[in-house]
């Protein structure tokens, strides 16, 4: 820059999952931050500095970004990093992590960005699980103190670390957009004064159409809470005072809203848990299932369709006012949650609500004059969900079809998809309405059709899509398969995670396999199907002690670890007779305040592409008894087996993600 005050980082990393070519996760974001440089050295130059990082193993716990944070000294002249993510290989390029405090940081993005995808709703999720590291690299930079903007695709999650994601499924426009958007920041933020980047109170902003965002600071979140909760207190009032409805029917309609909501989310997840029961196509291992929209379409309608339903049960006996009003009064609960927790999310509640208001001043006010005007009322009162529902699904499914992969390969399996029922289904309530007018009137003889309609819809979308949940040559199954060697015994077997086995992973299982304890990740342990396998020689790692000395009773020894297969993955699982109360690798000395297990006498570590000089590790134990270390090498591919002729996979299979494919697993212990 001409007169840096601050520098901006672009981050994107440049290695992806081994299992398929990353095109998606993370090429688009290679593709964006090289396209953003050239753009930016053709036009006018910037005050501040642009730096541009290529991060390598973030797919290994965002090493990359760590060590240019950690380490590269140009890491503390970053005020401002972009960060750029996939989970996916299209849809728009969400604005889905920032620094605490953005409301400056947000509104100047958005004031320039030619076609924003943004919503305060899923940064307020990753800040308040950070631990997590949702924002992925971004982490690295924020909690370096700098400012950070991080971006993400997420449709057609299904091809998230598999070979469908490939430049040919590519949505162009999605890195079009993500290069358009981050080329005006850069060049806002390029030309601002970053020596101390505003906070302020942090910003809540939606899409309500393409290219049109709506946005506030978080402090008129609560000024907006006390309006709605005003409105729905004052409407209780007035409605009670014209018998339009009593206090009985209100509080039935704060129970309705509430415990049915929750019964609905139960309902519906037990429902999506027979489904993939009953298909094993569903079951696989994918992230999401190929057509998830069709189901997550699906199972919303029967979420709508069960609150219709107890409604349609309540209004046998209670006034639609007195419903409406508790259900109003209902939703006043979770707004204020989110208002003073996170008021990002704020907005997905407040709306709603403040729009419910108008059928209700109909009734209230204008019932029987004016008859025109109930159908206005009632068309402005979907509004909000129509404009913010697809953007909450945009921002929420994908994060929780990718929970519920994670607990499926635990062996928890947990219906995770069951709980976006929990913010579709209260909407029905503020919708009673609605549900009057398509009764037919006063008697209301249609009363069941609109439930019916919604119950019999989702039905049909859950057959469909579980009828069509087959896979082809575009379509690919994921299968795994790992061969495990374990040394020390002598014995070796084949691993499988998959629910079912499928035409390439059989040869490997007898007719009726078992089932083992298998280390999916060094301290996670799930059943998987298991089977012998030939023992074959495989060269594996070496351990060689460079220096070993005693003194005052604490053992220092310095070893030199080499893996002659050069194994992209490496753990090692150290336990010694005392408290290890110093380690270093490579130099690096690692923090153990607060790491309970060196207090035991126990390290563990695993190390990301290990080279052919190998690894120094320097350990001080506080005891001169013998340490034991033990190895884990994975590679990729499957060993030659003397004797067995692996027959390659189909074209509609493919290896499973989020597993190393078709794994060589070395497992050999040292005493020292």
């Amino acid at each position: 820059g001409a007169a840096n005050s601050g520098a901006i980082a672009i981050n994107a990393h440049y290695d992806g999952g081994a299992t398929g070519p990353a095109a998606g996760d993370n090429g688009v974001g290679v593709a964006a931050a090289l396209e953003v440089a050239r753009a930016v050295l053709a036009g006018p130059p910037l005050t501040n500095d642009l730096i541009l990082v290529f991060s390598d193993a973030e797919e290994n716990g965002d090493l990359g970004a760590a060590a240019f944070n950690q380490l590269h000294p140009w890491a503390k002249d970053v005020r401002l990093a972009i960060n750029f993510e996939a989970q996916g290989t299209g849809g728009p390029a969400m604005l889905y992590a920032t620094s605490d405090q953005n409301g400056w940081l947000a509104g100047e993005y958005l004031s320039v960005a030619p076609e924003p995808s943004a919503y305060s709703l899923l940064p307020e999720i990753v800040r308040a699980m950070a631990g997590s590291r949702l924002a992925c690299d971004l982490q690295d930079y924020l909690d370096r103190g700098a400012a950070g903007l991080g971006f993400v695709i997420t449709k057609e999650v299904a091809s998230y670390h598999t070979a469908t994601d490939s430049v040919a499924n590519l949505d162009q426009g999605s890195l079009q957009q993500e290069g358009d958007n981050t080329l005006a920041a850069v060049r806002r933020f390029g030309q601002l004064n970053l020596a101390t980047v505003p906070t302020s109170a942090n910003r809540v902003y939606f899409i309500v159409l393409p290219g049109v965002a709506i946005a506030y600071g978080g402090g008129w979140a609560i000024a907006l809470a006390a309006a709605a909760t005003l409105l729905a207190l004052l409407g209780a009032a007035l409605a009670m005072r014209r018998g339009l409805a009593s206090l009985g029917g209100i509080a039935t309609g704060v129970a309705a809203l509430l415990l049915g909501a929750l019964a609905t989310m139960l309902a519906v997840g037990a429902l999506w848990f027979a489904v993939k029961a009953t298909n094993a196509n569903l079951r696989a291992l994918l992230v999401a299932p190929y057509r998830i929209d069709i189901f997550v379409a699906g199972l919303s309608l029967l979420a709508l369709a069960l609150m219709a339903a107890l409604y349609t049960l309540l209004l046998k006996r209670v006034r639609a006012e007195s419903l409406l009003i508790g259900a109003m009064l209902a939703w006043t609960l979770p707004l204020w949650a989110a208002s003073l927790a996170a008021p990002g999310a704020s907005y997905y509640l407040l709306w709603p609500l403040l729009f419910a208001a108008l059928p209700l001043a109909w009734a209230l006010f204008v019932r029987g004059r004016h008859p025109g005007w109930e159908l206005a009322a009632l068309a402005a009162a979907m509004l909000p969900a129509a404009f913010l529902v697809p953007g909450v699904a945009y921002q929420l499914v994908g994060l929780l079809t990718r929970i519920e992969f994670l607990t499926g390969m635990t062996g928890s399996a947990l219906p995770l998809l069951g709980v976006w029922a929990l913010l579709i289904a209260p909407l029905v309530g503020l919708a009673i309405p609605h549900l009057n007018l398509l009764a037919g009137g006063p008697a209301r003889p249609y009363r069941w059709l609109a439930p019916g309609l919604a119950a019999a819809a989702g039905a049909l979308l859950l057959v469909w899509g579980s009828a069509t949940s087959g896979f082809d040559a575009h379509h690919p199954r994921p299968d795994h398969i790992a061969y495990e060697l374990n040394a020390d015994t002598e014995t070796a077997r084949f691993v499988s995670l998959d629910a079912s086995l499928d035409s390439f992973t059989t040869q490997f299982f007898p007719a009726r396999p078992g089932r083992a304890d298998f280390e999916l990740q060094p301290g996670t342990t799930v059943s998987a199907l298991s089977a012998p396998a030939p023992v074959v020689a495989l060269n594996g790692a070496t351990v060689a002690t460079t220096s070993d000395a005693t003194a005052d009773g604490a053992r220092t020894v310095t070893l030199r670890i080499a893996s002659p297969r050069l194994a992209p993955q490496l753990d090692a699982a150290i336990t010694a007779g005392g408290a290890i109360t110093a380690a270093s690798i490579n130099g690096r000395v690692l923090d153990l305040n607060g790491y309970a297990p060196a207090r035991a006498g126990t390290l563990r570590f695993s190390y990301a592409g290990i080279g052919a000089d190998g690894i120094e590790v320097t350990l001080t134990v506080q005891s001169p008894a013998a340490i034991k270390l033990t190895l884990v090498e994975t590679t990729y591919g499957l060993p030659a087996l003397p004797g067995v002729t692996i027959r390659p996979r189909a074209e509609s299979q493919m290896p499973a993600p989020a597993l190393p494919p078709d794994a060589t697993i070395l497992r050999r212990s040292f005493s020292l």
